[in-house]
């Protein structure tokens, strides 16, 4: 379930108590991923805002060195 798991095999013989403990955990885990997944969809937008908003360039780099984004100011300023 923690690798992402959405469907599950219940064997017959598996207690209603566990069983529902494991439903209940298997909810929060995909309740927990997609509140992270918003919250980093929100704070890409706000970044993306704000560096959007400024006339300077703003070039992000990976820790390759591999340009991986870039304002609009880096690209007035570079083409």
């Amino acid at each position: 379930m923690e690798a992402g798991a959405t469907d599950y095999l219940v064997k017959d013989e598996t207690p209603p108590a566990r069983l529902e403990r494991t439903i209940r955990y298997a909810v929060q885990l995909n309740t927990e991923r997609r509140l992270a997944e918003t919250a980093l969809r929100d704070s890409e937008t706000k970044y993306r805002s704000v560096t959007e908003s400024i006339n300077d360039a703003i070039i992000a780099a990976d820790s390759r060195g591999h340009i991986i984004s870039w304002n609009n100011g880096a690209n007035r300023i570079f083409g």
